[in-house]
């Protein structure tokens, strides 16, 4: 009984992974735009007013900037107190 319930497991596993693989296969090119520090400060700042949770990864993939500068603009904004940054634990 139990030999069956892990082959139907390591079934179910394998069926994920190959789903995972088949998404992942996908690259994506993104467009880096070229704007001043400033612009990308007020378009972040803009996105965030949207009120949706966002990820680094998703603002420059929307805005279509460098994913360094947005992690350093992030932290001036939250240092400066303009966002706040959810650093909980899921």
């Amino acid at each position: 009984m139990k030999h069956l319930a892990l082959q139907e497991e390591l079934k179910q596993t394998k069926q994920r992974l190959l789903e995972l693989e088949s998404r992942v296969s996908g690259e994506e090119v993104i467009v880096i735009r070229e704007i001043t520090r400033e612009e990308a400060k007020q378009e972040i700042q803009q996105l965030f007013k949207s009120g949706r949770t966002l990820y680094y990864s998703d603002i420059a993939r929307e805005l279509q900037l460098d994913l360094e500068l947005v992690v350093d603009i992030c932290n001036e904004l939250q240092e400066s107190g303009v966002v706040e940054v959810d650093v909980g634990v899921s």
